[in-house]
């Protein structure tokens, strides 16, 4: 990779004062390839035509790639046992020396805590590559114990099966052509049956006797509930206490003879 830059810092000298002018805001080293930011359209112009013609070594040859090309990183979630006092660093390069397919060097930590007494929970933003092998595998070995790597979902796939999720528990409900029963229907209803059970006379009268059992026993001064009553028949009124008291005197004279 030193070679590329040598390459491309030597050709940015030669340049002509009117020829044009490229620039670079950051330059980063990863796994195989070399990424370079341009300033500008006109930088990215220049380095696309530059590279096919720059030979940094025998039997070299180089492509531009822009960034919507190159593979995304994923987001991984790292368990790690017995590394809580460990550096980043240190646990990379155990990481590196003790599984196969890990590219650890272009490895970032977004978060960390410690998990427990002696464990590590770590973000990672871990490259295409790494993902695909710890899909396959989630653990790992780290120190002298076991750990696992997991890389998160992407963005399609939860989305894909929450709406699955959806169109499943979708119920479909019989379609029909009957009214609902309102409450007041329902009470006269019911209203409108007691009454035809009683066969109550407009005048307050007794039912009429069925032909199959005995004659109904009569209901006096009957009163449907919507009509204000409560379906009870009337309680004769209470006698004054004048008339009481000469019912009473009248038993007592009554004894007397």
């Amino acid at each position: 990779m030193n070679q590329i830059q040598d390459c491309i810092i030597e050709a940015i000298f030669e340049l002509d004062l009117d020829g044009p002018k490229p620039g670079f805001s950051e330059t980063a080293f990863r796994r195989g390839w070399l990424c370079m930011r341009c300033v500008d359209e006109e930088s990215l112009i220049w380095l696309k035509s530059f590279i096919p013609s720059c030979k940094p070594w025998d039997g070299g040859n180089l492509k531009v790639l822009e960034g919507k090309d190159l593979p995304k990183p994923r987001v991984a979630t790292a368990f790690l046992p017995k590394c809580a006092e460990e550096t980043n660093e240190r646990i990379f390069h155990f990481l590196a020396r003790q599984n196969r397919g890990l590219n650890v060097e272009s490895w970032r930590v977004l978060s960390r805590k410690r998990e427990g007494a002696m464990s590590a929970l770590m973000t990672l933003l871990i490259d295409a590559e790494s993902a695909e092998v710890l899909e396959n595998n989630a653990e790992v070995s780290i120190k002298l114990a076991r750990g696992t790597i997991r890389p998160r979902l992407l963005n399609k796939q939860p989305r894909e099966k929450s709406e699955e999720k959806k169109a499943g528990s979708k119920e479909v409900e019989p379609s029909t052509n009957e009214d609902p029963e309102l409450p007041e229907e329902t009470a006269l209803e019911k209203a409108t049956l007691n009454l035809g059970m009683l066969n109550v006379s407009e005048a307050g009268g007794s039912a009429e006797p069925s032909e199959s059992g005995p004659p109904p026993k009569p209901m006096k001064d009957f009163r449907p509930p919507l009509q204000g009553g409560t379906g009870k028949s009337k309680k004769p009124p209470p006698q004054p206490l004048e008339k009481k008291k000469e019912k009473e005197k009248g038993r007592g004279s009554r004894g007397k003879k």
